[in-house]
């Protein structure tokens, strides 16, 4: 048992100590001490027969701390003001002594290999364009070079709670050519100084300062650099690459380059072509198609790039994308009259509202959602096409002196929740001689709940808006007639196909505006009261309760079936499946199975057609031709 082998008695590798010193003997109790072995002593020792001082030699005014008794020194020293409290800076005098001894000895490599692997991992991160200058070893390491200098001043000051660089020939960062940099710094420096590589229009004027514009453009020019957004040790262009540096991730111990390919190199997209689709399943733009690309100038949507994978790999194509509307012309934005509040755009003078990149003011539609636009209007039908949003949403009051009249509302459909209730009336009745209860029909009834949100998305929206809530909120007060009467405001409501023109009345009504939704403070850019708009909330929660008067007599649908189906369909359609070009119970069930054997057909010999249009542009002959 190693323990009591080294409690034995005369054990040449312990002594005794008691009051009375170190003794030899065992017959005197108290603690024993083990002495290191040869070359192994801590690099700072503590002699706790001498008050507990260690043997780095100080400057007395700063050696005599440890003298200091009282609550503030010595053993009892509490953290006043700083930690460790008026000892802080004996201690971190020790704690440099200690460090200085491990990092700086030419005897022991433990030391000289630690400052050697933090160089190289600086060596192996990701170079960005702060990677530069004298505390970058100009380029040769990624994050800045280490010197043991770091870590001694940081063991000094570190009581004080200052907080140094670890990188960098500065670790204070008061010389900043020997400093390293904030990367958010240096791009706000270049965004400042246009030090990006320009891209100019064809009268030579600057277009943008985007880094990844600005590579496009590079890339798309062919132009192989060894420099790029005003930083050495990249190189542009190469083989495959997009772009090279010496070191990063992609390194072997800091030996070779990290690079960066397009992304038909990275999926070996030739092999992939001219192969089966089985070794990859996925298309991408090649680095052919990337530097074909026009610059986007506008910011919009660029070409439809559906097109170009089509005609490079017609079989693989369908796996991985659908059919859609096009994407320039047909996007949501512009089919549906979405604007884009958040397009880039100049947002100086917000009283004069938003302007593009030009300096001309946005028209209506271009940044502004034109269903919140379009102001009330009193039409016999509706003067807005269907397809201006993703499900139509409307409310028409009808004018009680002229029926055929209506007042138009129209609400982008934000529609938090929709309900539909029905609900049957039996009138339970008890006779001699049974034990339950049977039951009479007495009734119909049916209630609508609609929860929806408005919302301003640009300052052009604000007051059109609240302007529609306000008359949906007047049409539950009465209308007076000019014959002096009173009468109720009916309604027609329409949410998609699910209720087209239904009508009926607005039983009840109220708006919601939550406690985080931001309101507009209505002053100009001088402080100053802007009458163009009001102080109102940007958006409005809004719930209202419908109750439909049906245009027929509610009763059990009246379907007319043969041995083949369904003949037709009655007119007790509670759910509308209508719009403006018709509804969908004109049709039986022989007519929907034709249909649909026309759809597949026609998919079958579109698909046969594109087959021979992209055999053809590839040169080949198709089977059977």
């Amino acid at each position: 048992m190693g323990l009591v082998t080294l409690l034995e008695d005369g054990d040449p590798l312990f002594k005794y100590y008691s009051s009375k010193g170190y003794t030899s003997g065992g017959d005197t109790p108290g603690m024993k001490s083990i002495p290191y072995p040869e070359g192994q002593k801590p690099l700072i020792t503590f002699d706790i027969n001498n008050n507990g001082k260690s043997d780095v030699k100080f400057p007395d005014f700063l050696s005599n701390l440890g003298d200091i008794g009282g609550d503030f020194g010595g053993d009892n020293s509490e953290d006043f003001l700083i930690r460790g409290g008026i000892q802080s800076p004996l201690r971190a005098g020790i704690d440099v002594s200690r460090l200085e001894r491990y990092l700086l000895d030419t005897k022991k490599p433990s030391g000289l290999l630690f400052t050697a692997k933090q160089n190289l991992l600086s060596r192996i991160a990701v170079k960005t364009e702060a990677s530069r200058g004298a505390a970058y070893l100009f380029g040769a390491t990624n994050e800045g070079v280490y010197t043991p200098l770091s870590t001694l001043a940081q063991a000094g000051v570190g009581f004080l709670g200052t907080h140094l660089n670890k990188q960098g020939l500065d670790p204070t960062g008061l010389l900043g050519f020997l400093s390293i940099k904030k990367y958010e710094d240096v791009i706000k420096q270049q965004t400042i100084n246009n030090s990006s590589i320009e891209l100019t229009d064809e009268e030579g004027n600057l277009t943008t300062d985007n880094r990844l514009l600005a590579l496009t453009s590079l890339i798309s020019r062919g132009e192989k650099k060894r420099r790029f957004n005003g930083q050495n040790g990249y190189t542009l262009n190469i083989r495959n690459s997009i772009i090279e540096y010496g070191g990063g991730p992609n390194s072997v111990l800091g030996v070779g380059k990290t690079k960066i390919t397009f992304a038909d190199n990275r999926i070996n997209i030739e092999n992939f072509k001219n192969d089966s689709i089985t070794k990859n399943p996925y298309s991408t733009y090649s680095s052919l198609d990337l530097l074909n690309q026009p610059l986007n100038l506008n910011f919009k949507i660029q070409e439809d790039f559906r097109k170009t994978i089509l005609l490079g790999n017609p079989k693989a194509a369908p796996i991985v994308l659908s059919t859609s509307p096009n994407y320039v012309n047909q996007n949501i934005e512009q089919r549906l009259g979405l604007g884009n509040p958040g397009a880039r755009g100049n947002r100086l003078n917000y009283t004069q509202g938003k302007k593009d990149l030009q300096g001309r003011k946005l028209v209506a539609g271009e940044n502004s959602d034109k269903l919140t636009l379009q102001p009330i209007y009193k039409s016999e039908e509706t003067q807005i096409d269907d397809g201006s949003d993703l499900c139509v949403f409307r409310i028409a009051i009808i004018d009680p002196e002229s029926p055929k009249d209506k007042f138009f509302l129209h609400f982008r459909a934000f529609i938090n929740k929709f309900g539909d209730g029905y609900k049957a009336s039996w009138k339970g009745q008890k006779y001699m001689g049974r034990a339950e209860e049977l039951y009479k029909y007495g009734g119909f009834n049916r209630d609508i709940s609609i929860d929806f949100t408005v919302v301003a998305q640009s300052k052009e929206e604000l007051i059109p808006m609240h302007q529609k809530l306000n008359f949906l909120a007047s049409t539950l007060a009465p209308t007076y007639t000019k014959s002096g009467y009173m009468a109720g405001n009916l309604s027609q409501m329409t949410v998609g196909g699910y209720l087209y023109e239904q009508p009926g009345f607005i039983e009840s009504l109220s708006f919601d505006i939550p406690q985080e939704i931001p309101w507009e403070i209505g002053i100009d850019t001088e402080g100053e009261i802007d009458n163009t708009v009001k102080q109102l909330p940007h958006l409005i929660n809004v719930s209202l309760k419908f109750q439909p008067i049906h245009k027929f007599r509610p009763a059990i649908n009246s379907i007319d079936l043969d041995d083949f189906g369904i003949i037709s369909y009655g007119q007790e359609r509670y759910i509308a499946l209508e719009n403006g070009e018709g509804n969908n119970y004109g049709r039986t069930t022989q007519d929907i199975q034709v249909e649909q054997q026309a759809a597949v057909q026609e998919s079958l010999e579109e698909q046969a057609a594109q087959e021979i249009v992209v055999s053809t542009a590839l040169g080949l002959t198709p089977l059977g031709y």
